[in-house]
């Protein structure tokens, strides 16, 4: 339950809010595409089917098979980007490919929410789409993004054209948790139901619920692989994402959510075996098993020590009625670059919006994005790191991440 802050911490990053209006990204176009389909009744509930012959590569998972052919859809949608003038023709579903990047690339989308782009798979994580974020009723808890808002017309047809619009084709959702913030169910509600999902178990009786067929249930050490190579090799890299311990969100014997080691393979030349070429890890409390961590990264680890080469952590300091620790902040991040070594580390801005509601009143945050920063370049500078480690894009703007430096 992360992202939830009030009192003198709130009145300092408080954003206007402006929900009377759909809002959407000035320098993004609208596609030109077929005439809107007319979607059959059970698509309407959320429940529509793709014909399978649209679905591409099988996707591989060393904790098991899917049922169903999931990575890539073939229908596409090329050229979307969160910022920057472009034009595309868009299919008439939210699944596909994006244009082939050599470097990855990372967009944040306020909240938990962000948008992981390698090769050509376009990987929403924790998505948090359309209307605010509820908890339970508006009266308990409500968050409102301020930017990157789409107001829910609770029709499917219209809803996916502007999640499209907006956002671009979707080739996989990772969800780390089941609760609201990170499972948000009225964006995943208009999602095509054939998405390959990468999930907790604690998520399955919402993705249950609402429709999806090709959902993996990770726990720790399981893992999932999706071909992200161009088109015309789409095998020659892969994205590796493995489940390692998370958070406990719940009681104490709860089984935990779970955090993530996104690896990028590639092959580098003609019939030589995939390299790992990117390393991020991500957990959106900032906890963390520091052995178990180790472990999982250890096969692809640098001469140097550096474990990764990005980290996604939270900045700030959140405790529950002054007593329970929601999320971790600057403390984690130093013991995490102390561990990871990494090239970068990422904040997560699930801090800001317009917060209400009387579960916000029992919220405090401690900290500031400049004192997170300071406490990064400090350890960093100790461990002889670049001190510019911290990189804060605002939401919407994507930018390129650091590939894994491979001796020749």
């Amino acid at each position: 339950m992360n992202g939830f802050i009030s009192g003198s911490f709130w009145q300092q990053h408080q954003s206007p809010y402006s929900d009377t209006k759909n809002t959407y990204h000035s320098e993004v176009l609208t596609c030109r595409q077929r005439k809107e389909r007319r979607l059959p009744k059970a698509a309407s509930r959320g429940l529509g089917r793709t014909p399978a012959r649209h679905l591409g590569r099988a996707a591989r998972n060393s904790a098991g098979p899917f049922t169903r052919s999931t990575t890539l859809y073939r229908r596409e949608c090329f050229g979307l980007a969160m910022s920057g003038t472009v034009d595309a023709t868009c299919s008439d579903t939210l699944t596909g490919r994006g244009a082939y990047r050599q470097e990855p690339r990372f967009t944040a989308l306020e909240t938990n929410a962000s948008i992981l782009e390698v090769g050509t798979a376009r990987i929403f994580i924790d998505p948090h789409l359309v209307g605010p974020l509820v908890f339970f009723d508006p009266r308990f808890f409500a968050q409102y993004k301020t930017k990157l808002h789409i107001s829910d017309t609770r029709q499917v047809s219209e809803m996916r054209k502007r999640i499209r619009e907006q956002f671009g084709p979707i080739s996989l959702v990772v969800l780390s948790q089941a609760l609201a913030d990170h499972a948000h169910e009225p964006s995943l509600r208009y999602l095509d139901r054939e998405l390959p999902v990468v999930a907790p178990n604690s998520a399955r009786p919402l993705l249950t619920k609402l429709g999806f067929e090709n959902v993996q249930y990770l726990r720790p050490g399981n893992s999932f692989r999706m071909d992200c190579g161009s088109e015309r090799s789409p095998s020659d890299e892969y994205v590796d994402i493995q489940a390692v311990k998370g958070s406990v969100v719940g009681p104490p014997w709860q089984e935990p959510e779970n955090g993530y080691i996104f690896r990028l393979y590639r092959v580098l030349a003609p019939n030589e075996a995939h390299v790992c070429v990117f390393r991020m890890f991500y957990e959106p409390h900032g906890n963390f098993d520091a052995s178990a961590l180790r472990t999982a990264l250890a096969s692809t680890q640098d001469p140097d020590g550096r474990l990764v080469d990005v980290v996604l952590t939270p900045p700030i300091r959140v405790l529950f009625a002054g007593v329970y620790e929601l999320l971790r902040g600057a403390p984690s991040a130093v013991e995490l670059v102390q561990l990871l070594r990494p090239q970068m580390v990422i904040p997560i801005r699930n801090w800001e919006g317009h917060q209400s509601g009387l579960l916000s009143g029992l919220l405090r945050g401690t900290g500031s994005l400049q004192e997170f920063r300071e406490s990064v370049a400090q350890i960093a500078r100790r461990l002889q790191l670049d001190t510019q480690l911290v990189r804060i894009g605002e939401p919407g703007e994507a930018f390129t991440l650091p590939l894994r430096p491979l001796s020749s």
